[in-house]
């Protein structure tokens, strides 16, 4: 069965009349076209190519764009020595233990120094599949949990394409305006090629489009 869509999507989408659009041109017809009641996001999706011959690469990054992406996460640490007044994160090593013991998380990032990896290490198959696991590839195992956690209230995220070979990446909030919804763009997309797999031969963005939240997608011109 066919999602439905509101009436203000189906009334946007009637206004896509081009096949293609320049990223600026996309940018501003989600701005003009916004009927939503809050701050939508603006959603950049990929198609890769990612095959290597017979095999399959694959793309697992971390981005840190101009503008915050995203809505900050609630952050919680480990560590024997960590003082924020932000309310975003919780540094209460004790309480955040004790409710990973009962099961229960109120956090998007779990961040720890390596000194706590005993603490943490027996809950792995609970946090594992949650995403949640410190480690140092995903770099929320370090020795340096203030510059981690900076550089996460600037918006820092990792991205990964998915098994189909997408690759689905929040670039901010409408409310960013163009030109700073095109730096982020512009870095992710730089970044993004700068990890084409060695062997990956062609094209590696093979079709690009632009959305916001509850809007119709836009195809850019790559």
């Amino acid at each position: 069965m066919n999602k439905k869509h509101s009436k203000n999507y189906q009334t946007t989408k009637e206004k896509v009349i081009a096949e293609t659009y320049t990223l600026a041109d996309a940018i501003q017809f989600l701005i003009d076209n916004n009927k939503a009641k809050f701050d939508p996001t603006v959603e950049l999706h990929l198609k890769l190519n990612l095959k290597k011959g017979k095999e399959k690469a694959n793309l697992r990054l971390t981005v840190t764009p101009p503008s915050p992406i995203a809505k900050l996460p609630q952050i919680a640490i480990l560590a024997k020595k960590f003082e924020s007044k932000n309310k975003d994160i919780n540094a209460d090593s004790a309480k955040i233990l004790d409710g990973i013991k009962k099961g229960k998380v109120d956090f998007d990032i779990l961040v720890a120094t390596p000194d706590f990896a005993s603490k943490f290490q027996p809950f792995a198959k609970f946090l594992g599949p949650k995403g949640l696991m410190p480690t140092e590839k995903a770099g929320t195992l370090t020795d340096n949990p203030e510059e981690l956690v900076a550089n996460l209230l600037k918006g820092q995220k990792e991205i990964k394409a998915d098994d189909a070979d997408n690759l689905h990446v929040p670039c901010g909030k409408l409310s960013l305006g163009v030109e700073k919804i095109m730096a982020n763009i512009d870095y992710l997309l730089a970044e993004i090629n700068s990890h084409k797999p060695a062997g990956v031969k062609g094209d590696f963005i093979l079709r690009a489009k632009l959305c916001a939240t509850m809007s119709p997608s836009l195809t850019l011109e790559l």
